[in-house]
């Protein structure tokens, strides 16, 4: 198995940055919406900052993590991510694309945050019929990424791990696994972490994030606001020498824009170069 590629979150605008990121990661990935402008009430792709992608698209992969699919809304997915997501696709050649599972609109209106779904039988059938749709309309793979829980659980017919192995299971899509974030619903709700990795099926996962938040009111928050802790990073080696994801191929060191002047961007760079020594060697294959 080839190592396990390291990269980061970029948001565009900082070219010096962006320099100094191509010498130290394998891929960058972005959101569309944060790439995103609006003219005359329509979404697009900001030109100067795609112009800036475009100049490095054949220096290092790209992936998309979007924000504002908003999967499982009742009353369908957003159709300006939709056409955000066009617009990159047509500009940019991107390895594969993800979303979270959840929802941040309600009747078209933004939430303002991001909220997990009832893992009922009725919102397995409805988010599946999703990605199939996704999936036929992007000839690239499609990896969803477990949330962190804001709210009381609902009424469930599925444990955590085992709606996560449903879905992959029903449509072929990947996973991305937060670490972090089972850090959080361990920390704000009892997730037992163990037995969640027990009975998920580690080989759905494509993809680690991790990250790292603040305490707020004593709840554990995924904010993306400065470097990894070492629990972090102990789960994510747990996580790959117990159970081996044999199809894991990309680490994500998450940092909201907004924060980079605050962490340091030589910080940020030291962190990603901590991350190849402990991971890059490191793929399942070889544990």
């Amino acid at each position: 198995m080839k190592p396990i590629k390291i990269g980061t979150t970029y948001e565009g605008g900082r070219p010096d940055f962006l320099e100094k990121l191509l010498s130290v990661v394998d891929y960058l990935e972005f959101s569309p919406d944060s790439l995103a402008t609006s003219r005359k009430g329509v979404a697009s792709i900001n030109p100067e900052k795609l112009e800036e992608l475009k100049k490095v698209d054949d220096k290092i992969d790209l992936l998309v993590h979007g924000v504002g699919l908003s999967i499982g809304s009742y009353d369908g997915v957003s159709k300006n991510y939709l056409n955000l997501l066009d617009e990159l696709l047509e500009n940019l050649c991107l390895k594969w694309h993800s979303e979270h599972l959840a929802y941040i609109f309600v009747d078209g209106v933004n939430l303002g945050t991001m909220v997990t779904l009832p893992r009922t039988i009725e919102t397995l059938a409805m988010v599946c019929d999703r990605i199939n749709k996704i999936q036929d309309r992007y000839n690239i793979p499609f990896l969803l990424e477990n949330v962190v829980s804001l709210i009381p659980e609902y009424h469930s017919n599925y444990s955590h791990a085992d709606f996560l192995n449903k879905i992959c299971e029903r449509t072929g899509c990947g996973l991305i696994l937060d670490i972090y974030n089972l850090e959080c619903d361990a920390f704000n709700h009892g997730l037992n972490i163990e037995l969640f990795l027990n009975e998920l099926n580690c080989n759905h996962i494509k993809e680690f994030h991790i990250a790292s938040g603040f305490m707020d009111s004593g709840f554990m928050t995924d904010i993306h606001a400065g470097l990894t802790s070492d629990t972090t990073l102990e789960l994510t080696q747990h996580v790959i020498e117990r159970y081996q994801p044999e199809n894991l191929e990309a680490i994500t060191y998450e940092l909201l824009d907004e924060f980079v002047d605050r962490v340091g961007q030589e910080a940020i760079l030291n962190e990603l170069e901590k991350l190849k020594v402990l991971f890059y060697e490191k793929s399942p294959a070889t544990c």
